[in-house]
């Protein structure tokens, strides 16, 4: 009986290690992906990306390529708030 569960655990943690696996590979190529198009077409309006902490906090980050200015908040309202306040 040890053996049968023994070997399902380390089925389980096989699939667990693959999706991962497939999840961190799925989102390097989305990020080299991006990259490529923003150097083949640079964009002056300003780029927003949703991020997650390790922790699972979600915060933005915006770039405005207009003026090079970074602006970082845990709050999409925040966010917003920078982005009309660029452009009075």
């Amino acid at each position: 009986m040890k053996n049968k569960q023994l070997c399902v655990k380390q089925k389980v943690v096989k699939i667990h290690a693959y999706k991962d696996f497939n999840l961190l590979t799925k989102k390097i190529l989305q990020s080299c992906w991006q990259g490529l198009i923003n150097f083949l077409i640079p964009s002056e309006e300003p780029q927003v990306r949703q991020r997650v902490t390790r922790q699972g906090d979600i915060y933005w980050e915006v770039y405005d390529p207009a003026t090079g200015k970074y602006f970082t908040s845990g709050s999409e309202i925040e966010m917003r708030i920078w982005i009309e306040q660029l452009y009075r």
